[in-house]
């Protein structure tokens, strides 16, 4: 098994190292804390040492590997003709109703190609996120 940017394992671990726990990337994965902890001890064997010590540099490089696996994708499907989009923004709850909704509800149900990652903050939270981008 190696931990490639595809792999379950990757999967997994990159959920415990966002979430900041195996508990919370069990209920975020909606598989079992042991599953998780499963494939864990299986790559720490192979690879002959403890996760834990070696974590953050593991975790930067399955990042990295994912990143250049999504642009070897979008590279393949330009040589197929196909074309690939992913869309990924905030918005208020406040805005949660209404034209933007449905406009968001249509755009949702084009083609599978095209990705829509979108997250809803309360007013505080989102003016909070933007202080620090901006920063």
């Amino acid at each position: 098994m190696l931990p490639f940017s595809r792999s379950r394992f990757s999967h997994y671990f990159l959920e415990v190292a966002r979430s900041g726990s195996l508990r919370k990337a069990a209920e975020q994965l909606h598989v079992s804390a042991s599953a998780i902890n499963c494939q864990i001890l299986q790559a720490e064997e192979e690879l002959g040492m403890r996760l834990t010590s070696v974590g953050e540099l593991l975790c930067d490089d399955l990042r990295r590997w994912q990143r250049e696996y999504q642009h070897t994708r979008q590279r393949f499907d330009e040589i197929q003709g196909l074309r690939r989009g992913h869309v990924s923004f905030g918005l208020i709850q406040a805005l949660n109703d209404g034209a933007l909704a449905d406009a968001l509800s249509q755009i949702a149900q084009m083609p599978p190609w095209l990705r829509l990652d979108l997250s809803m903050h309360d007013s505080a939270q989102r003016a909070g996120r933007d202080a620090l981008s901006a920063a």
